[in-house]
Protein backbone atom coordinates (compact mmCIF):
# COMPACT_ATOMS: atom_id res chain seq x y z
CA UNK A 1 0.00 0.00 0.00
CA UNK A 2 1.46 3.47 -1.29
CA UNK A 3 -0.10 6.76 0.42
CA UNK A 4 0.82 9.85 -0.56
CA UNK A 5 0.16 12.98 1.07
CA UNK A 6 0.21 16.01 -0.08
CA UNK A 7 0.15 19.61 1.57
CA UNK A 8 -0.16 22.79 -0.51
CA UNK A 9 0.60 26.90 0.54
CA UNK A 10 3.73 28.84 1.98
CA UNK A 11 5.29 26.03 3.69
CA UNK A 12 8.31 27.69 5.10
CA UNK A 13 5.95 29.06 7.55
CA UNK A 14 5.30 25.27 9.00
CA UNK A 15 7.53 24.27 11.07
CA UNK A 16 8.09 20.70 10.50
CA UNK A 17 10.23 18.26 12.82
CA UNK A 18 13.60 17.45 11.45
CA UNK A 19 13.97 14.45 9.57
CA UNK A 20 15.56 11.43 12.12
CA UNK A 21 16.46 8.30 11.60
CA UNK A 22 13.08 6.18 10.68
CA UNK A 23 11.89 4.55 14.56
CA UNK A 24 8.59 3.03 15.65
CA UNK A 25 7.46 6.09 17.77
CA UNK A 26 4.25 6.57 20.12
CA UNK A 27 1.82 9.42 19.90
CA UNK A 28 3.01 11.16 16.67
CA UNK A 29 -0.54 12.45 17.01
CA UNK A 30 -0.01 14.99 19.37
CA UNK A 31 2.60 16.70 16.30
CA UNK A 32 2.92 17.13 12.49
CA UNK A 33 1.19 13.61 11.78
CA UNK A 34 -0.54 12.14 8.37
CA UNK A 35 -2.67 9.04 9.47
CA UNK A 36 -4.52 6.53 8.02
CA UNK A 37 -6.75 3.86 8.83
CA UNK A 38 -7.52 0.61 6.76
CA UNK A 39 -10.09 -2.00 7.53
CA UNK A 40 -10.87 -4.64 5.19
CA UNK A 41 -14.81 -4.48 4.68
CA UNK A 42 -17.23 -6.07 6.05
CA UNK A 43 -15.05 -6.40 9.56
CA UNK A 44 -14.82 -4.25 12.49
CA UNK A 45 -11.08 -4.79 12.95
CA UNK A 46 -8.92 -2.06 11.70
CA UNK A 47 -5.24 -0.72 11.48
CA UNK A 48 -4.42 3.19 12.12
CA UNK A 49 -1.13 4.24 10.73
CA UNK A 50 0.63 7.15 11.92
CA UNK A 51 3.34 8.94 9.51
CA UNK A 52 5.70 12.28 10.92
CA UNK A 53 7.67 14.34 8.93
CA UNK A 54 10.71 12.97 10.78
CA UNK A 55 9.94 9.69 9.66
CA UNK A 56 9.06 8.25 12.84
CA UNK A 57 5.89 6.46 12.24
CA UNK A 58 3.69 3.88 14.40
CA UNK A 59 0.97 0.98 13.60
CA UNK A 60 -2.09 -0.20 15.86
CA UNK A 61 -4.47 -2.38 15.42
CA UNK A 62 -8.02 -1.92 17.00
CA UNK A 63 -10.65 -4.78 17.64
CA UNK A 64 -13.68 -1.92 17.41
CA UNK A 65 -14.32 1.60 16.98
CA UNK A 66 -11.30 3.24 19.17
CA UNK A 67 -11.43 -0.29 21.18
CA UNK A 68 -9.00 -2.89 22.02
CA UNK A 69 -5.94 -1.03 20.85
CA UNK A 70 -2.39 -3.11 20.55
CA UNK A 71 0.61 -2.32 18.91
CA UNK A 72 0.41 -3.88 15.16
CA UNK A 73 4.17 -5.61 15.71
CA UNK A 74 3.08 -7.41 12.50
CA UNK A 75 3.61 -4.68 10.32
CA UNK A 76 7.36 -3.75 9.55
CA UNK A 77 8.69 -0.70 9.07
CA UNK A 78 7.11 1.55 6.03
CA UNK A 79 9.58 3.23 4.04
CA UNK A 80 8.71 7.52 3.98
CA UNK A 81 10.00 9.84 1.81
CA UNK A 82 9.14 13.25 2.86
CA UNK A 83 9.81 16.53 -0.22
CA UNK A 84 9.44 20.06 0.22
CA UNK A 85 10.09 22.90 -1.54
CA UNK A 86 8.46 26.64 -1.36
CA UNK A 87 4.80 25.68 -2.30
CA UNK A 88 4.38 21.80 -1.40
CA UNK A 89 5.17 19.57 1.01
CA UNK A 90 5.16 15.46 -0.11
CA UNK A 91 4.68 12.37 2.49
CA UNK A 92 5.03 9.24 0.86
CA UNK A 93 4.63 6.07 3.23
CA UNK A 94 4.86 2.61 1.21
CA UNK A 95 3.63 -0.04 3.58
CA UNK A 96 3.92 -3.90 3.64
CA UNK A 97 0.89 -5.63 4.53
CA UNK A 98 1.34 -9.44 3.70
CA UNK A 99 1.65 -10.74 6.97
CA UNK A 100 -1.88 -8.90 8.19
CA UNK A 101 -4.54 -11.39 9.48
CA UNK A 102 -6.98 -8.61 9.05
CA UNK A 103 -6.26 -7.31 5.63
CA UNK A 104 -6.98 -10.31 3.22
CA UNK A 105 -5.24 -9.52 -0.15
CA UNK A 106 -8.74 -10.57 -1.89
CA UNK A 107 -11.26 -8.28 0.31
CA UNK A 108 -12.31 -4.98 -0.30
CA UNK A 109 -10.55 -2.47 1.65
CA UNK A 110 -11.74 0.80 3.60
CA UNK A 111 -9.26 3.31 3.44
CA UNK A 112 -9.45 6.81 5.54
CA UNK A 113 -6.81 9.63 5.33
CA UNK A 114 -6.45 12.50 7.39
CA UNK A 115 -3.82 15.39 8.43
CA UNK A 116 -4.70 19.13 8.73
CA UNK A 117 -1.58 20.69 10.33
CA UNK A 118 -0.81 24.53 11.76
CA UNK A 119 2.69 26.68 11.54
CA UNK A 120 3.71 25.27 15.17
CA UNK A 121 3.24 21.52 13.47
CA UNK A 122 0.37 20.37 15.45
CA UNK A 123 -2.48 18.66 14.21
CA UNK A 124 -5.51 21.07 14.51
CA UNK A 125 -8.17 18.28 13.04
CA UNK A 126 -8.35 14.59 11.85
CA UNK A 127 -11.01 12.40 10.27
CA UNK A 128 -12.15 9.13 12.62
CA UNK A 129 -12.29 5.92 11.30
CA UNK A 130 -14.19 4.57 8.35
CA UNK A 131 -16.32 8.12 8.44
CA UNK A 132 -17.09 9.54 4.62
CA UNK A 133 -15.66 13.24 5.51
CA UNK A 134 -13.81 15.41 4.14
CA UNK A 135 -11.69 18.11 6.32
CA UNK A 136 -11.89 21.80 6.06
CA UNK A 137 -10.13 23.98 8.71
CA UNK A 138 -8.74 27.67 9.26
CA UNK A 139 -5.55 27.29 9.97
CA UNK A 140 -3.70 30.68 11.30
CA UNK A 141 -0.18 31.78 10.57
CA UNK A 142 2.68 32.29 12.76
CA UNK A 143 2.26 35.63 14.58
CA UNK A 144 4.89 37.76 15.41
CA UNK A 145 7.83 39.47 13.86
CA UNK A 146 10.95 37.48 12.93
CA UNK A 147 14.09 38.77 13.31
CA UNK A 148 14.79 39.61 9.31
CA UNK A 149 11.66 41.53 9.62
CA UNK A 150 12.52 43.09 12.57
CA UNK A 151 16.55 44.35 10.78
CA UNK A 152 15.70 43.98 7.43
CA UNK A 153 18.14 42.88 4.71
CA UNK A 154 20.83 44.79 6.42
CA UNK A 155 21.53 41.88 8.42
CA UNK A 156 22.55 39.67 5.77
CA UNK A 157 25.18 42.13 4.32
CA UNK A 158 26.39 42.60 7.76
CA UNK A 159 27.03 39.07 7.84
CA UNK A 160 28.52 38.56 4.72
CA UNK A 161 30.76 41.48 5.83
CA UNK A 162 32.05 39.66 8.94
CA UNK A 163 32.75 36.61 6.99
CA UNK A 164 34.71 38.54 4.63
CA UNK A 165 36.63 40.33 6.96
CA UNK A 166 37.17 37.38 9.21
CA UNK A 167 38.86 35.61 5.79
CA UNK A 168 40.92 38.82 5.34
CA UNK A 169 42.22 38.42 9.21
CA UNK A 170 43.06 34.67 8.46
CA UNK A 171 45.95 35.81 5.17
Amino acid sequence: LVLRYIVTGKISDLRMPPVTDPARTDELWRGACFEAFVRASPGAEYYEFNFAPSLQWAAYRFKGYRSGMSVASEISAPHIVVQSNDDSYTLQASLSLDRSPILPGDAVWRLGLSAVIDARGTVRACTEADVRTHLLADVPLSQGTTPFALVGEWSAWLCGLAGALAVLKSR
